[in-house]
């Protein structure tokens, strides 16, 4: 509630909500799309936690919770610090973690300077999960055409589009995914 500046978690209910909305919307969309060979693989095997950055108010905070020397964030120093789920402050805006082998489950995706539960970071993460899963479920299973860009599906086809997010300047053509 405290990034988002709103006093109680009753405050964001109506945001988180709406977010929820959208991040379900996203998955019953690439369900009922997906080919019969992936589609268990999108719900079983395409598990993708989701990381909010630690950029609290007042600055980005370190492992162990403290940011302008005098104040703890307590989700960092009580919950993702003894989960070593700490990452430093990379400049973007998010990222998803990605490795060679495409069975590799250990994919996560990384907000850093986003909040995950806007507009535009939902249309992030639609752009973040795509990197994850061209590779081996989206298309079929069959993954991206070789020598293509990355980027030109996850921001020149999959994202879902957001009016004013400064990603436009491929003339891209998104599909919304997210928002009804």
């Amino acid at each position: 509630a405290e990034r988002l500046g709103k006093k109680s978690l009753e405050d964001i209910k109506d945001i988180v909500n709406k977010a929820a909305d959208g991040y379900r919307n996203y998955y019953d969309f690439w369900y009922r799309l997906a080919s019969d060979n992936v589609k268990q693989r999108l719900l079983r095997d395409a598990v993708i936690p989701i990381w909010e950055g630690y950029n609290a108010p007042g600055g980005w905070v370190e492992k162990y919770g403290r940011y302008n020397t005098d104040k703890v964030y307590t989700p960092l120093r009580e919950f993702f610090g003894p989960m070593d789920k700490y990452y430093n402050y990379n400049g973007t805006g998010a990222y998803a973690a990605i490795y060679p082998n495409s069975d590799d489950i250990r994919t996560d995706v990384k907000y850093v300077h986003l909040e995950m539960v806007g507009e535009y970071g939902i249309s992030v993460y639609t752009h973040e999960t795509t990197h994850v899963n061209d590779r081996a479920i989206y298309l079929g299973g069959f993954g991206h055409r070789e020598g293509t860009d990355a980027e030109a599906y996850a921001q020149g086809r999959l994202q879902t589009p957001v009016t004013g997010s400064g990603f436009d300047e491929f003339g891209s053509l998104g599909i919304n995914m997210v928002f009804i």
